[in-house]
């Protein structure tokens, strides 16, 4: 079993918390606004309405880059006490975080350990 990376075991750690947090919504910013789902589709808040105030997730498009680049691209509804929460969780998950603290602005997870390590294997294949 592959292991699991650091921003998906973050995200449990807000599903925990009741944030809608996925890694993977559908192609686009609006696409994937547009299929939020009313209430929460697993976890403990599971049938539970979706506080929009508390979402978090990277659509088809930011997905791919962060497969890539280990840089995710996370959109959200905005409140920034409740990001801020989810900040912290972020970084003390390992991950280094670029955000200007506004409500209007989407968060960098960067993943550094992740993405030196994937150089490191590409390297060793090659030769360089």
């Amino acid at each position: 079993m592959a292991k699991k990376s650091r921003l998906s075991l973050a995200f449990k750690v807000l599903r925990e918390e009741g944030w809608l947090a996925e890694m993977r919504l559908p192609c686009c910013q609006s696409c994937a606004w547009s299929s939020m789902p009313f209430e929460h589709e697993r976890g403990p808040f599971k049938g539970q309405e979706v506080d929009l105030q508390k979402v978090i997730f990277m659509h088809g498009q930011s997905y791919a880059w962060y497969v890539r680049d280990y840089d995710a691209n996370l959109h959200h509804g905005g409140n920034v006490k409740n990001l801020k929460r989810a900040v912290e969780i972020l970084e003390d998950h390992g991950l280094e975080i670029f955000w200007n603290g506004r409500g209007d602005s989407s968060i960098s997870a960067y993943d550094r350990e992740a993405y030196e390590l994937k150089l490191a294997a590409s390297s060793s294949v090659t030769g360089n």
